[in-house]
């Protein structure tokens, strides 16, 4: 089986337009726009994406699932009015929509339909890992004195952790979405979590 930590091309240029959107988004949230500041926002929103990428990934070698990365044209589309919109007012607006992923893995013939293996407890724990990952990014951060990158961590979970999944919204299916539906409680959980950690860098 293909690892789940090597991507295909599609999964790097979609990682790739989302960490732009992702730094254009935070470099108009943090009024730092010029191309020293887009430069930098843009490598932490790397780090930041990456490291729910680990999370993800590593949750999804253990369960051998294969892992894709999708870019959501609404979505990266709303991100960038969000940051339009924080420029032109000068106040801290910030969407972020553009990233999600989708797991899958072998499917087994069971009375004669083919069943998906990775069903709604494992897809929890799968996203449940992404989530966990920027938390722990953001108690390191933290941790270094790096306040701005904790922050990101912060504002990054709160956003994914949203649970979206109505048509009609900008971007797809959240990890929020997939988390609320098995465990309100551990959702409740990881929001509190995400809104103490962002309390904390201010």
């Amino acid at each position: 089986m293909t690892s789940s930590y090597v991507p295909d091309e599609e999964d790097l240029k979609n990682f790739a337009v989302a960490t732009l959107v992702f730094g254009v988004s935070f470099a108009a949230f943090f009024q730092d726009f010029d191309p020293r500041g887009l430069a930098l926002y843009t490598a932490l929103s790397g780090v930041v994406l990456l490291t729910r990428e680990f999370g993800f990934r590593t949750c999804a070698q253990w369960m051998d699932a294969y892992v894709d990365n999708n870019l959501s044209s609404s979505g990266a589309m709303t991100s960038i009015l969000g940051a339009f919109l924080s420029i032109i007012t000068q106040l801290p607006i910030i969407l972020l929509f553009p990233l999600w992923n989708e797991a899958e893995s072998e499917k087994y013939e069971q009375w004669g339909k083919s069943t998906d293996s990775v069903w709604m407890k494992r897809k929890y724990w799968l996203y449940s890992c992404g989530i966990i990952a920027l938390l722990a990014g953001s108690t390191i951060a933290r941790g270094f004195e790096l306040t701005t990158l904790a922050r990101m961590y912060a504002i990054t979970s709160f956003f994914f952790l949203l649970p979206f999944d109505y048509e009609g919204l900008p971007g797809e299916e959240l990890d929020g979405a997939f988390i609320l539906r098995w465990s309100g409680f551990a959702w409740l959980i990881f929001m509190g979590l995400t809104l103490v950690f962002h309390a904390l860098t201010f």
